[in-house]
């Protein structure tokens, strides 16, 4: 299937999905080949609806595995093939909702206490403060910050979506002591040059 292989990414790529997404598809869709052992243009429906009830029943597979397969399957036989999928009558499995666990303060508070240097505990100071993930605070740079405003703009997050969460005057004087908040905003002075990179140094 590898010339279909190449018009699905091809249309994963105009379509805007990530990298990561395109991936896990390309997967997804190569295990189904594999497991009818002919291309996937050539099945339909029933192929299909027996597929993911073998992942459910007998592979036992998580509720997200088989919710991403559903969704590159879809996006192949709608997109890429150019079929009515609508008219395939294929019931996707529900989402389920579990309930976050929620740490205590002690345990939040056993997780900065054991940060191996000082860098770590701000990573993680920062993370906790404005609900950043750990991809978006590695690319933070400091352009980004901007104290006037109490904010800091996290661009190509999750979904590719850009966005902004509060600054706090403790994190903005946690990140000072850091030296990393020098040159806010200013995206041609030399010093900020010179340290645009920090918050990213801070994981590595």
């Amino acid at each position: 299937m590898s010339v279909l292989r190449e018009q699905m990414i091809r249309d994963m790529g105009l379509k805007g999905l990530s990298q990561k997404t395109i991936q896990s598809y390309v997967r997804y869709i190569v295990d189904y080949a594999r497991y009818y052992k002919i291309s996937p243009d050539k099945l339909g429906p029933n192929e299909i609806k027996e597929y993911l009830s073998y992942l459910i029943s007998q592979r036992k597979l998580s509720n997200e595995y088989v919710r991403g397969c559903y969704c590159a399957m879809r996006f192949l036989y709608e997109t890429t093939l150019a079929r009515n999928w609508e008219s395939f009558k294929i019931p996707q499995l529900k989402r389920k909702r579990k309930t976050p666990e929620i740490p205590t303060d002690q345990e939040i508070q056993k997780i900065f206490d054991n940060a191996p240097q000082e860098k770590y505990r701000t990573m993680f100071t920062l993370m906790f403060a404005t609900g950043m993930r750990i991809g978006e605070a590695i690319r933070l740079q400091i352009k980004d910050i901007q104290p006037e405003h109490s904010l800091i703009q996290i661009w190509n997050g999750k979904g590719q979506k850009d966005r902004v969460t509060l600054l706090s005057p403790s994190l903005l004087k946690e990140l000072e002591e850091h030296e990393i908040a020098m040159s806010y905003g200013n995206r041609h002075c030399p010093k900020c040059q010179l340290e645009k990179e920090k918050i990213g140094s801070i994981s590595k």
